[in-house]
């Protein structure tokens, strides 16, 4: 078999360009600009080329694009890489794997595009301490980055768009078919947006939609570490037996301490006929609000209870209750068959028109560690050393108006917020971090249809994320 060796000088002083077919239609291209001070060796026959000990203090490159079994990386010219090794095997005609080797540079200095699965990033002045390219045997092939810096990094992952600046990833960045590994990453600013939050949940399926199951409340432990103020006025519009059409202001302003809140602030937060009806009372073991309207004997209709078990029933004797035990209400069964009832009439009894959530002015503090159920994997909220959210700060109203989505905004501003990620589900891909730190959100700018969220706007200064990895979602088992 013939075989062609020759130094590589000449290549170098004319430029070079390489074609191997890629993923998806996408050839994998390597492109160097002219240049001079390159050594090594082109060897080529009739099944493969070979690039032996190729090394240069500096190269250019014109084009680079390759495909990898987690995605694709492509970088816009002029790239300059310094300290370059190259040593490698590539197939001609059908053979594969088409490239086996190694591309390595001591920096690079780029303009980066990369791919992974929908996810898209790119990254602007960006410079690289250690690049390697690596491709076995097996065809796997994985990229390992040193200390990089960017001026700013723009992604797409889903219906979330972030734009980064003064970004630095000081450990170890690997690429390779699990995803993206980051040991650290540091960001300035970062802007999010999600134009439609709905979309995160959207999953296209062939399948007919299965029935939903009856919605439960989830776990959320951390309720027992928010101390703080809620501060937020009640406006409901409902039309009543007797009464008619009223529309009265409940003026909640109530402090929490640990997740419990005090029964008397809550009775006292209703408008002036509500809270002489209505009473909480601690029986047979149950928190119950009733209709106990003065001067009638023998009155005292249960409206709807909370069953406390023992730590619950403590704090009842001391009017006292935790949030918790309110997000999970039942209604006797009298008030069960007449909402039935009613609900089978023309004409409801009951019609609620509209409520108003307005004047929001909640001030939070939340401990840790805690954790809770998020979009298919799981936030870790804190640490024993450090609180989850050092002051949360949420402003703005919403409005419930049954068939009638109207717009609503809220806004939320904090400071020392200490959280982590456990397979987060981000569309095709899931998203951990072992922790994540922010001295300072700006602002996140909720949007409300109803009391649905619709969008999310945000900005946070001064966050550090360690133990990073963005790869594809697990197949369903």
């Amino acid at each position: 078999m013939a075989r062609l060796s020759i130094g590589v000088e000449r290549l170098g002083a004319e430029g070079f360009r390489l074609e191997l077919g890629g993923k998806d239609g996408a050839p994998n291209v390597v492109g160097l600009a002219p240049g001079g001070g390159i050594r090594g060796r082109y060897e080529q026959d009739d099944e493969t080329i070979g690039l032996r000990s190729i090394r240069a203090d500096t190269l250019v490159l014109s084009e680079f694009g390759w495909s990898l079994s987690a995605g694709r990386i492509e970088v816009a010219a002029p790239t300059r890489l310094k300290d370059v090794e190259i040593d490698a095997t590539i197939a001609r005609g059908d053979r594969q794997p088409k490239f086996v080797g190694a591309i390595r540079a001591g920096q690079v200095e780029a303009t980066l595009d990369l791919t992974l699965g929908s996810a898209k990033i790119h990254g602007a002045a960006v410079t690289i301490q250690g690049f390697e390219l690596s491709a076995r045997e097996d065809g796997k092939v994985a990229i390992r980055l040193g200390h990089i810096t960017a001026g700013s990094v723009k992604a797409v992952l889903e219906a979330i768009e972030l734009i980064a600046t003064h970004v630095s990833a000081p450990g170890a960045v690997t690429i390779d078919p699990s995803g993206i590994r980051l040991d650290a990453l540091d960001i300035g600013q970062v802007q999010a947006r999600l134009p439609d939050l709905g979309a995160l949940s959207k999953a296209p399926t062939e399948q007919p939609a299965a029935p939903k199951p009856k919605r439960s409340v989830p776990e959320l432990p951390f309720l027992s570490m928010l101390s703080g103020l809620f501060n937020v006025d009640v406006i409901p519009d409902v039309t009543l037996p007797i009464i008619g059409t009223r529309r009265a202001k409940h003026e909640f302003r109530i402090p929490i301490a640990k997740g419990v809140i005090g029964i008397r602030q809550l009775e006292s937060s209703l408008s002036t006929l509500e809270n002489m009806v209505l009473d909480f009372e601690v029986e047979d073991g149950k928190l119950v609000l009733e209709k106990d309207i003065p001067l009638v004997p023998f009155d005292n209709t249960p409206l709807v209870y909370w069953p406390l078990d023992r730590d619950a029933q403590a704090l009842a004797n001391d009017k006292r209750v935790a949030i918790a035990t309110l997000l999970r209400p039942e209604l006797p069964e009298a008030a069960r068959k007449s909402a039935d009832e009613d609900r089978k009439k023309k004409g409801k009894a009951i019609d609620l028109k509209k409520i108003d959530i307005a004047n929001i002015d909640i001030s939070l503090r939340c401990g840790g560690p805690s954790e809770m159920p998020v979009a298919g994997g799981r936030l870790r909220l804190g640490s024993k050393d450090h609180p989850a959210v050092g002051e949360l700060m949420i402003t703005g109203g919403v409005t419930y108006a049954p068939g009638d989505p109207v717009p609503g905004a809220v806004k939320v501003t904090g400071k020392k917020l200490r959280v982590g990620l456990d397979s987060l589900a981000l569309g095709s891909r899931v998203l951990s971090a072992v922790d994540i730190g922010l001295e300072t959100v700006d602002a996140i700018d909720v949007g409300f249809a109803g009391v649905r969220p619709s969008s999310v706007n945000a900005m946070a200064t001064g966050i550090r994320l360690l133990g990073v990895h963005l790869g594809p979602k697990p197949a369903a088992t």
